[in-house]
């Protein structure tokens, strides 16, 4: 389920694939003033588990975006609305390394302590005080992780977690539409490299993606979790995008 948005520079976002032509990811990903959303730089490569993996092959597959749409709302200020689609050139044909993940339901319900699962090859540790902007990265030259990792934390009470990044002196960041996902004392969370994957939860015998990964403060820090958007919040979105 889980791909790698790939800019002529390498890995810059993960993504996970909702259908055999169209990825889920986040708007904030094409907000990189050297890059914006210029299609014909950009690649998504599926089936990969480790980035320096080549040539390509059967497994790992690569195709040209064909189309990348943004929210029409996102807010680069407060991460509002943080999540895009993008239309690859070529289907993808699933076997047992790509795989497409559920949508969730409409009417389910995301309840405080839930476990759930981020994957991506982002880093182990932060870079700086700040990583809402995903190309941060970059501007520190840190190293991204070169194998997919998953790491499981829980979904935090919304309301505790706005107190939180209030207390904290960011009152702002925490936003309707968002989802929250950490560990009070912190040492558990997605970081920079992350952003655009897949948070999932399982549900009966079957996995969904119920966040994607958007903003934090740090990364793995205690009383500031990270933040997520919530694809249940952006159904009839997603559903119009892709019709």
């Amino acid at each position: 389920m889980q791909v790698s948005l790939q800019h002529k520079s390498g890995h810059v976002c993960g993504g996970a694939i909702i259908d055999s032509q169209w990825i889920l990811t986040a708007a904030h990903c094409f907000t990189d003033p050297e890059r914006n959303r210029n299609k014909d730089a950009y690649k998504v490569v599926a089936g990969i588990h480790t980035l320096s993996s080549t040539p390509y092959s059967d497994v790992i597959v690569a195709r040209n975006v064909e189309k990348i749409v943004m929210h029409e709302y996102f807010s680069a200020a407060t991460f509002v609305n943080d999540i895009a689609l993008v239309k690859i050139s070529a289907p993808i044909i699933w076997d047992e390394y790509k795989q497409p993940v559920c949508l969730p339901n409409s009417g389910t319900k995301n309840t405080e302590n839930q476990d759930v699962i981020v994957t991506g090859w982002g880093r182990n540790k932060e870079l700086g005080y700040v990583w809402l902007l995903f190309y941060f990265y970059f501007f520190l030259g840190g190293k991204l992780s070169d194998s997919l990792q998953k790491v499981k934390v829980k979904l935090v009470n919304r309301l505790e977690c706005a107190s939180w990044y209030r207390k904290a002196g960011f009152p702002q960041t925490f936003q309707d539409g968002h989802l929250c996902a950490g560990f009070k004392e912190g040492g558990k969370d997605s970081c920079n490299g992350d952003s655009g994957g897949p948070m999932i939860s399982k549900k009966d015998d079957y996995f969904q993606i119920i966040g994607v990964v958007s903003s934090g403060i740090g990364c793995a820090r205690p009383l500031l979790p990270g933040l997520y958007t919530d694809v249940q919040n952006y159904l009839s979105w997603i559903d119009s995008k892709m019709t």
